[in-house]
């Protein structure tokens, strides 16, 4: 058997029903152009089948439709969550060529990158959609990456082959059953400087609700992030007094995807919030890129501290600090010009 027939070997048909083709022509109306109001009617026929499939596979799990993404701003773009995974449809109507192509947006813009992507091949004819292949955000950067170098690629596309895809869908299933969606770490919003003013476009922490409550949404415990064990510099350090969150930090192709850990600790000292900012690597990374900076601004932008990790260095750290509730400073990571920004309020 030749390496396509294996593949269709392989593939799971999803039934469309009628309402499925009524819901499709209603979504497909909201753009404007033919060739938008047809790949609108693709995705909307893939996103209702494989939300049918989804469920019937995962009894039990949570799936809900991104309807923000869904409905997204220039692209009939395609989303469902599964036990917090993001997952991209990419809906096709045939790959004779055995090239997917899909817009470079779903992959590089912040808000529209998803944790797992998924090809689906719609026959309208037949009135079945066809899962062609999935592929975790990482692992589709990694083949992106391959693929540039050697080819040239259309400017507001992607190509990428369709013998670039995972075939087996039980993967994807795998991967929201026994896995977290803060394994697969996804592109933040950068920060860009214009003149004398800095855009920043990440959401604001509120420290002090820490102490007050709870850590706050899109902040993890430490151990869902790092290896105390194979950190051993950092563990000697981890039993200081205080709530400690951590959050992933993509600096994106730069990295290699080399995902970093940013790790903030508060607790309150007379009145007012001490602060302790470190920077920890990941995974199997026992090190952090050399040259990777760290800088505390002030609210109006000015450099309060800043740290670069050298060779080998398994941990950086600010210098503890302290402030009275209110108070609202930024921590920005960066490598080689590419910057990533978090705003806090005590």
């Amino acid at each position: 058997m030749n390496s396509s027939s294996v593949r269709l070997s392989l593939t799971e048909s999803l039934w469309l029903e009628p309402e499925h083709f009524s819901l499709a022509k209603t979504f497909s109306n909201r753009f404007q152009g033919e060739s938008q109001q047809w790949q609108a009617y693709l995705n909307s026929l893939g996103l209702s089948a494989f939300e049918v499939w989804a469920r019937e596979k995962l009894p039990t799990a949570t799936v809900q439709v991104e309807s923000a993404k869904t409905a997204a701003r220039t692209e009939p773009n395609s989303y469902l969550t599964i036990e917090g995974f993001s997952v991209c449809l990419i809906a096709t109507e045939h790959v004779l060529d055995e090239v997917i192509r899909f817009p470079r947006s779903l992959v590089e813009a912040p808000d529209l990158a998803a944790h797992l992507y998924v090809v689906l091949e719609i026959i309208e004819e037949q009135q079945e959609a066809v899962i062609r292949g999935c592929l975790r955000y990482d692992e589709l950067i990694r083949q992106l990456e391959g693929i540039s170098q050697s080819s040239n690629q259309p400017l507001n596309q992607y190509l990428l082959p369709l013998s670039a895809w995972d075939e087996e869908i039980n993967h994807l299933l795998g991967y929201v059953q026994y896995s977290h969606p803060s394994t697969i770490a996804l592109p933040q919003a950068a920060t860009e400087a214009t003149g004398d003013s800095r855009i920043e476009e990440t959401s604001l922490t509120r420290l002090g609700q820490w102490i007050e409550t709870s850590i706050t949404e899109g902040w993890q415990s430490i151990d869902q992030l790092i290896n105390p064990e194979a950190n051993l510099a950092w563990s000697t350090r981890a039993d200081m007094p205080g709530i400690r969150g951590g959050k992933l930090i993509n600096l994106g192709m730069l990295l290699d995807q080399h995902t970093v850990a940013l790790v903030v600790t508060v607790m309150p000292e007379d009145g007012k919030i001490g602060v302790n900012v470190q920077i920890l690597p990941t995974g199997d990374n026992l090190t952090l890129p050399s040259q990777l900076t760290v800088t505390l601004r002030s609210s109006t932008d000015r450099v309060l501290q800043e740290v670069t990790s050298r060779a080998k260095d398994n941990y950086i750290q600010l210098r503890s600090f302290r402030g009275k509730s209110g108070i609202q400073f930024t921590v920005e990571v960066a490598l080689n010009g590419v910057k990533v920004s978090e705003v806090f309020k005590l």
